[in-house]
């Protein structure tokens, strides 16, 4: 995300004459602590009434209820908040940010939680289901709340399950070669003075392009297969930059394996697998 601040930057404001002539005239555009104030709460209303009432005609001309969608965010201030968003047949609208205070137990979760369904009903919303992730506090609360509402069904994304079942998988059974391959693509783009720009030079060179090396997420495990696809994407230009280091003291163990062909066919199983596991997995929720 960009601060404020890149309004100002004189990049930018020429960007935006180039674009338009009459961004040159003083005053047109805004100095940040307006464009982060009135500006921003001006646009951000308009686009919620945007969003709602998206959801609203959907709503109507389908007869069908909502989803009402919670998560707890942590800010760039580093607080707390239950996120709180609703669907319908793929419309979303952002329904608010709420303070979750230093309580963060299934019974906290359910009364929070309990405030924001009250709201949607008292605001003549038809609420179908209610969906949370499946941490332990959280799924108490969804039990706490089905007694409340026998006509809301709540249940838990799927999403985070996957999330799991990839984790136990490449903890297990692909747990050597996704160390492997997480540590590569950490090293390359954590040494971005050194070894990136050396892979950047060997993929201009064999490719004529460049394109990125996905890192994991640490708390998306499903980004593994996007960390797998992208050293496979560039394998050629990383076998020919480890082999011209191959005599170098700067090569270190880490990146070695890029000169391992078993490296390469163990990486390829485990992305083709990556995919696979997930679909059946979802066809299992389905069917």
């Amino acid at each position: 995300m960009l601060p404020d601040s890149f309004v100002e930057l004189m990049s930018f404001r020429r960007l935006l004459i180039f674009l338009n002539a009459r961004c040159g005239s003083p005053g047109a555009i805004p100095r940040r602590h307006i464009l982060g104030g009135r500006v921003l709460d001006e646009y951000a209303g308009l686009h919620l009434i945007e969003q709602r009432d998206s959801v609203k005609a959907v709503e109507f001309r389908s007869g069908g209820r909502i989803n009402f969608i919670s998560d707890v965010w942590e800010t760039i201030a580093k607080l707390h908040v239950l996120g709180c968003m609703i669907s319908l047949f793929g419309r979303i609208m952002t329904y608010g940010l709420r303070p979750t205070g230093d309580r963060h137990d299934g019974l906290a979760i359910a009364q929070q939680m309990e405030n924001v369904i009250e709201e949607l009903l008292a605001s003549e919303w038809k609420v179908g289901a209610v969906v949370t992730d499946n941490a332990g506090q959280c799924g108490r609360a969804r039990r706490i709340l089905a007694l409340r509402y026998p006509k809301i069904a709540f249940v838990h994304c799927f999403a985070h399950d996957i999330n799991n079942l990839v984790k136990a998988i490449h903890q297990t059974v692909f747990k050597h070669i996704s160390a492997d391959a997480a540590g590569v693509a950490s090293y390359l783009n954590n040494s971005t003075s050194k070894w990136l720009a050396r892979a950047v030079k060997a993929k201009d060179k064999r490719y004529g392009d460049n394109f990125a090396i996905f890192t994991l997420c640490e708390t998306r495990w499903n980004s593994m297969q996007a960390c797998f696809a992208s050293l496979l994407r560039a394998r050629g230009a990383l076998e020919d930059m480890v082999f011209s280091y191959r005599n170098s003291s700067e090569l270190t163990d880490t990146l070695r394996v890029l000169g391992d062909a078993e490296f390469w066919s163990k990486l390829e199983t485990a992305e083709k697998n990556d995919p696979s596991v997930k679909q059946r997995f979802i066809s299992l929720t389905e069917g």
